[in-house]
């Protein structure tokens, strides 16, 4: 049930903006550097991708929803080997964006900020199922900074470093205190959907 609020979540705000003007829609994907607020463990890479929408409310302003698949986690040594957390979550961010220079610029650099819901999909520890002892639900704040490169006629290629910080308690250990930290770099493309002026 919260799987499907996570999605229709994200399909209201698209169908919301699809019929509006200045709105833009693309593929994203990128690489993610995870870990756990556990001074004992390592970070470790999984990937992200998914789409997203981006609705432009003033020249300099915009709001993007996304749905992605990203993958967070740690890694701990023990015994002269490494245990690797893999946690899989389908990911639903919504930020802010802020936008630098002017609308018809080459290249625009941007910062954003707001926040992202999770809902875990696969959970395992050295490849062991441990999907019952994590919560299903995640969530926290995201922020970071890129930029927009015009492809012309309303495209762009998109770069982006983010940060997002965990807030919940990601196990249902009740004595422990754990939250995902993620930092990411990705790439997107967008295209316009209706004006873009």
């Amino acid at each position: 049930m919260k799987k499907f609020n996570l999605v229709f979540l994200f399909v209201f705000f698209i169908g919301t903006a699809v019929f509006a003007q200045n709105t833009s829609i693309g593929l994203r994907a990128g690489l993610n550097v995870s870990n756990i607020n556990d001074s004992e463990a390592k970070s470790i890479i999984g990937a992200n991708f998914g789409a997203f929408i981006n609705r432009s409310i003033h020249p300099n302003w915009g709001i993007t929803g996304e749905l992605n698949f990203t993958m967070k986690g740690n890694r701990h040594a023990a015994s002269n080997a490494t245990h690797d957390t893999r946690l899989n979550y389908l990911e639903v961010p919504i930020y802010v964006n802020y936008f630098f220079l002017k609308q018809d610029s080459k290249i625009r650099p941007k910062l954003f900020a707001g926040g992202y819901g999770s809902y875990l999909m696969t959970a395992s520890y050295h490849g062991n199922d441990i999907k019952n002892t994590i919560e299903n639900i995640d969530y926290g704040i995201l922020f970071g900074g890129g930029l927009h490169y015009s492809l012309g006629g309303g495209t762009w290629l998109i770069f982006d470093v983010r940060y997002g910080l965990g807030l919940a308690d990601i196990t249902k250990a009740t004595s422990a205190n754990v939250q995902n930290r993620n930092l990411s770099f990705n790439i997107g493309y967008s295209f316009p959907l209706g004006n873009t002026e």
